[in-house]
């Protein structure tokens, strides 16, 4: 009949969105919708320059809504991309578009222990509005009540890293190698470079302080080291400062508690992760090109330039390799403006 939802979507968002087994978070109550101030900013410039820098700032309001024991939504309202050339910010045009194209739908997701363990992603959107919303929930992710240093592997944007907590007075300290992360979405042109006596160079450090288990503040610096790509140019450097502050918390409120849980008319509703999306996936036709390919130069008796040229295409970071060598993603998914967060990355 039409208008029918499948029973296999119908499962497939029950199971996405399961509860947590055993009692419900204390810190979290049914119904409470947290509001929170989100920002982060990227700037890029020379290692060792005088002259300013210059970069992209994203900014907006994020409200979590507590559906059920573990059971999360997130939504994004009255967001801005700035330009930022030293002092001068400039509010882009764009700005209006993607805020609406943000907010049009909610994320809901699951949060378990401090970890964010899956997303539950329902009417289609953008690749980009997904990556934006993983930045968001990856400053989320904490440990809080760590006594003495513990160091776990975390998946966020980032990739899956090793991750250190530590506790320092009264706020916790988070510290990711970025140079031991796999499954980390970087384009095999535009790697990090190891530079000499660099080991600061690929590293994320955060500050977190919590509010009777509650997530108060996080501040997160991202710092990227790239190059040089020559002997007398100076490595280019990237900064990503992201900050989540908590502006107020609402119990109890009777539009979070009216939320359903999951909604079989969401269309997709495939689980995903944290993990980074490419706006891009390799096509069916490509699929089958590679493998036609492969098997080519597996049965070829002699190396001709054909031969020589097709293996060429698998070890540069143009053509098939841009497509291949990323890890798969992890759920199915464009937008005008695409953004790359870090802490957005």
């Amino acid at each position: 009949m039409a208008g029918e939802i499948p029973d296999s979507l119908v499962e497939q968002a029950a199971f996405c969105m399961t509860s947590c087994s055993g009692s419900a978070d204390p810190h979290l109550p049914l119904g409470t919708r947290y509001t929170y101030h989100f920002s982060t900013n990227t700037s890029t410039s020379l290692q060792g320059a005088q002259e300013e820098g210059s970069g992209l700032g994203l900014q907006g309001l994020v409200t979590l809504d507590v559906l059920g024991p573990c059971q999360m939504a997130l939504r994004l309202q009255h967001f801005q991309v700035t330009s930022i050339l030293g002092s001068k910010v400039e509010v882009l045009k764009e700005s209006e578009s993607l805020s609406a194209a943000l907010g049009r739908v909610p994320l809901r997701f699951v949060l378990h222990a401090g970890r964010v363990a899956r997303l539950c992603p329902g009417h289609p959107e953008p690749r980009w509005a997904l990556n934006v919303k993983r930045a968001v929930l990856s400053l989320l992710q904490g440990r809080p009540g760590t006594r003495s240093p513990q160091t776990i592997e975390e998946v966020d944007i980032l990739g899956r890293c090793p991750t250190t907590y530590q506790q320092r007075g009264t706020r916790l300290h988070k510290t990711k190698d970025l140079a031991r992360c796999s499954l980390r979405r970087v384009r095999a042109s535009l790697r990090s470079q190891a530079l000499p006596a660099a080991e600061e160079a690929f590293r994320l450090t955060c500050v977190q302080s919590f509010q009777a288990g509650v997530l108060g503040e996080a501040s997160c610096m991202e710092l990227d080291t790239v190059g040089p790509l020559s002997g007398e140019a100076s490595a280019v450097q990237m900064r990503t400062l992201s900050s989540l502050t908590l502006l107020y918390e609402m119990p109890r409120d009777p539009a979070v508690a009216a939320l359903p849980i999951s909604d079989p008319d969401d269309g997709d509703l495939t689980p995903s992760s944290l993990l980074y999306e490419w706006e891009e996936t390799p096509s069916q036709a490509t699929v089958a090109t590679v493998a036609a390919s492969v098997r080519k130069l597996c049965l070829a008796q002699t190396t001709s330039f054909e031969e020589a040229g097709m293996a060429s295409s698998f070890l540069h970071p143009q053509g098939f390799q841009d497509e291949l060598l990323q890890p798969p993603p992890v759920a199915p998914g464009s937008g005008e403006l695409v953004l790359k967060p870090t802490l957005a990355a």
